[in-house]
């Protein structure tokens, strides 16, 4: 898999890293032992994100669409609570972008 997008967990010992193909995995951080594999969606995961205390994960795709995971068993255990999607559009004349982290 190509990656393209990545985040640590709070204490540094598990990295997500969001894929191209829209799988994402989980992997601890020194052995590279990958704990699980997900997928959302068919397009590149562009930014995954911790919440400040660490329950939540936050998945943009490029899909527009925001997955969102609580986080459980030291960072190693993820189940989807919710989907953030955008508004559908009324007009020809809206665009949309991909998600992204400032």
């Amino acid at each position: 898999e190509q990656a393209q997008s990545a985040a640590f967990s709070l204490d540094g010992s598990v990295i997500i890293v969001g894929c191209t193909s829209g799988k994402w995995l989980v992997m601890d951080s020194e052995t590279r032992e990958v704990y699980s594999m997900h997928t959302d969606g068919g397009e590149p995961i562009q930014v995954a994100r911790f919440s400040p205390d660490g329950g939540f994960l936050a998945l943009g795709s490029r899909d527009n669409n925001i997955y969102v995971y609580q986080v459980s068993e030291e960072a190693r255990k993820y189940s989807r609570v919710g989907r953030c999607s955008p508004p559908r559009k009324r007009r020809r004349s809206v665009t949309s972008s991909y998600i992204a982290l400032l």
